[in-house]
């Protein structure tokens, strides 16, 4: 039988503020169980935005986050 190729994503994950750090983490588990089911391989990192950022960095949208999505 021939294998399929499954294809892997690196994803820049971006909880912000309000419902998103449990929406990501939600999210995740998601991922991780497709990713279990040999759907597809990825890679996660973790950015600031908007809230949380600001209070971490003092940008709602720090320049490293810009950097991280623009990695692709």
């Amino acid at each position: 039988m021939r294998r399929k190729h499954v294809r892997s994503y690196h994803i820049l994950l971006l909880p912000g503020d309000g419902i998103g750090p449990e929406v990501v983490l939600e999210t995740v588990k998601v991922m991780a169980w497709f990713s279990k089911a040999g759907r597809f391989k990825y890679s996660t990192e973790t950015g600031v935005l908007g809230g949380a950022a600001y209070e971490q960095t003092g940008d709602p949208f720090p320049a490293k986050t810009v950097t991280s999505a623009k990695k692709g």
